[in-house]
């Protein structure tokens, strides 16, 4: 069992677990679009996993086509929005889920914003902590 200690540091828990799905209408993913990964093909073509920060931690998922086609072409560090609006079938009865998706620039403004902070205004002491802490 590991022992947690708290040391006053807000720090984020890195969490396991499932990539998040877009089941219901109306899900909302919204961010700093953190990574892109594409995973080998295993029958129904390739995967295309996306990482975005959000206020809650990191959402990773796995990006239907519709939502890659759209998400491929956004820089990686720009804020995202995307929302799940519909879903549809095609003629030969596939489903395809169809996404509003926004994007917007990283900047201090728009991070907060989406209650996100990446940049900490450090006080005179913390700054002096760290320096000593650092000339050791």
């Amino acid at each position: 069992m590991t022992k947690v200690i708290d040391t006053g540091v807000a720090y984020e828990e890195v969490v396991d677990g499932e990539l998040q799905k877009f089941e219901e209408i109306g899900k909302t993913i919204e961010g700093i679009l953190q990574s892109y990964r594409s995973q080998p093909d295993k029958g129904k073509g390739p995967g295309h996993v996306y990482e975005v920060k959000t206020k809650a931690g990191v959402a990773a998922f796995f990006a239907p086509s519709l939502l890659h086609k759209k998400l491929s072409g956004i820089q990686i560090g720009s804020i995202v929005k995307i929302v799940y609006t519909e879903m549809t079938k095609t003629a030969n009865g596939n489903t395809l889920k169809h996404f509003a998706v926004q994007h917007a620039p990283a900047t201090e403004a728009n991070l907060k914003a989406v209650g996100i902070e990446m940049f900490k205004t450090v006080t005179d002491d913390e700054a002096e902590a760290e320096k000593a802490f650092n000339a050791n």
